[in-house]
């Protein structure tokens, strides 16, 4: 960063500027995140969660100023999924006071969840989270045009770090068919905080 997003289409462009306007943060163990408590399944990753993002969106031959807040995140590992694994349920917000939050929770066949997360601020303070330190519930199923049936709706709790959010969806119609399917769009999120980002569920 700084970077330009250009994209042009049929039927749409963006033009977007993107700054960073705090720290990157290091996941996990120097950025080694494990994502099973039995086997060997783990990734690499550090975010930069703290991003200003400006430029123009064209619809029907007209330009549209747009700006807000971005977050990208770079993962890499020998494997995604573990023997047995269902799938993944991953967050990421940011919050009105000025921190980010991502929690993930891994499902396996037989198994309880494993649970983890970062908190992070824009003085670069970063909190490791683990599932001592949060809980992700499903409140309800939604089923899907496509006969899917998954849980758009979750309640995510950090009670150390007085965090207690209900997550809510912008558009049902998300779901991805590549080559690992899944669902993922913008998400809003009140409680303890006004907190907004973006959800992906695989697996179901």
């Amino acid at each position: 960063f700084p970077g330009n997003l250009d994209v042009s289409t049929d039927t749409f462009a963006i033009d977007l500027n993107t700054t960073t306007s705090g720290p990157f943060v290091v996941n996990g163990d120097k950025g080694f995140q494990v994502k099973h408590a039995l086997q060997s399944i783990a990734s690499f990753s550090f975010s930069a969660p703290f991003l200003n993002v400006k430029g123009t969106l064209t619809l029907n031959g007209r330009e549209i100023p747009v700006s807000g807040s971005g977050w990208t995140q770079k993962e890499w590992g020998s494997g995604l999924i573990g023997e047995g694994q269902q799938g993944w349920d991953w967050f990421v917000f940011n919050l009105d006071d000025g921190r980010a939050l991502t929690v993930s929770r891994y499902r396996h066949n037989g198994q309880v969840p494993h649970l983890f997360g970062t908190l992070s601020t824009r003085s670069g303070k970063v909190i490791n989270l683990t599932e001592k330190e949060l809980t992700m519930t499903p409140l309800h199923v939604t089923n899907l045009s496509n006969g899917r049936r998954l849980p758009l709706q979750w309640i995510i709790n950090v009670p150390g770090q007085n965090i207690n959010l209900t997550t809510r969806i912008i558009k049902s119609d998300m779901w991805l068919p590549f080559v690992i399917p899944y669902w993922e769009g913008p998400i809003l999120a009140p409680g303890s905080n006004e907190a907004w980002g973006f959800m992906q569920l695989t697996g179901y």
